[in-house]
């Protein structure tokens, strides 16, 4: 999800079609996520019919993937844009 969300915001209800995670399911990970400081809520957009979607996009600048002593590691960069 932090992925899905890098390029643009998207809804909870996209990153649920894109992931296959569940949409009870991704609404609870965001949450996690935005807690932790990884996403943030970019914009709330208002249908026709008065309900909000939110849209969420990822603080990430960059993540890095690599194997040390067969040890999948990772490391994360945070936007300097979104830090505050």
């Amino acid at each position: 999800m932090i992925l899905a969300s890098f390029v643009r915001p998207r809804s909870a209800s996209a990153l649920s079609e894109l992931t296959g995670i569940p949409i009870a399911r991704c609404y609870h990970l965001l949450w996690k996520l935005r807690s932790a400081g990884l996403v943030v809520i970019e914009a709330a957009r208002v249908n026709l019919r008065g309900r909000a979607k939110l849209l969420f996009r990822s603080r990430l600048r960059g993540l890095e993937l690599f194997l040390r002593d067969n040890r999948l590691m990772g490391r994360i960069h945070r936007s300097r844009i979104l830090e505050s």
